[in-house]
């Protein structure tokens, strides 16, 4: 697969998108970048091309957020920290779900992951019509990502493998599932 840029990457961030998820075993991962290779650039940096991800999300002590979204609440909100371990940014973004299928996502550049909200970021969230001031850090993610976008710059496709959660003291991985997830502006015919 031909390699882009993080600087090329910026021109597809696709703040304002839909996105349309896959589940698939590990083992069909190398077949399906064969099938794609030359539709798709791949996320090159220092001759990398998979980078390890820390994420902070945050949610009421009774998971709200999380009830949400698993039961499919039209209009819902994520409350995150997003390290990018390579390159040592970090963003807090607020990524508000209008309509059950369009995804606009507000960041904010960041020192590092905390574990309060600042009155900044607590205004963010309040931009997105969600005021409630008892959101506390709730969950850990780790994993690596491939990222893919279309020879024509308007899609994304994020690989994400080696999965790990951690709630208070409890780490739990997931073996052998990825998760493919396409972004796009809108969705394709």
């Amino acid at each position: 697969i031909d390699s882009i840029s993080l600087k090329e990457l910026d021109a597809v961030a696709l703040l304002d998108r839909q996105d349309t998820k896959y589940i698939i075993h590990q083992k069909y991962l190398a077949s399906f970048l064969m099938e794609v290779k030359d539709l798709y650039r791949v996320l090159t940096i220092d001759e990398r091309k998979i980078f390890n991800y820390d994420t902070l999300y945050y949610d009421t002590k009774d998971f709200t957020l999380y009830k949400h979204h698993h039961n499919g609440k039209i209009n819902r909100v994520k409350v995150r920290f997003r390290k990018y371990v390579e390159s040592a940014l970090t963003f807090f973004e607020v990524k508000y779900k209008i309509y059950g299928t369009r995804t606009v996502k507000e960041r904010s550049k960041e020192l590092d992951i905390t574990n309060n909200l600042s009155p900044e970021q607590r205004q963010m969230i309040k931009e997105v019509h969600f005021n409630r001031n008892d959101l506390v850090s709730q969950l850990w993610v780790y994993y690596k990502r491939i990222t893919l976008v279309n020879k024509d710059l308007s899609e994304r496709v994020t690989i994400d493998l080696d999965l790990r959660f951690k709630h208070g003291e409890s780490m739990r991985s997931v073996e052998n599932m990825v998760i493919i997830e396409i972004k796009q502006n809108r969705k394709s015919v």
